[in-house]
């Protein structure tokens, strides 16, 4: 993955995701949106041959890095207790 933030202000992110697709960013985007901050969290991919995906996101107050961070805490917990589950199941 290659990651650059192309704008940045107070409230306000912009960063292109090359080599990503919808899979890590719909995830993304979903943990942003449950944070009642987050007044836009959304991503275009012009084209998935020939474009990097960017990744939107606005928040109230919030420095939308920080809100970012935080919302990859949330998929990591996530991710985890999920890991934990299947791993109890008996096979």
């Amino acid at each position: 993955m290659q990651l650059t933030i192309t704008q940045k202000t107070k409230t306000e992110l912009e960063m292109e995701l090359g080599g990503e697709d919808h899979t890590l960013l719909n995830l993304l985007k979903t943990a942003l949106l449950e944070d009642p901050d987050i007044q836009v969290a959304s991503y275009e991919i012009e084209h998935p041959g020939t474009s990097d995906p960017v990744m939107f996101v606005r928040t109230s107050t919030k420095d939308p890095v920080q809100a970012v961070r935080e919302a990859l805490q949330r998929i990591d917990v996530n991710v985890k207790e999920f890991k934990q589950k299947f791993s109890a199941l008996k096979r």
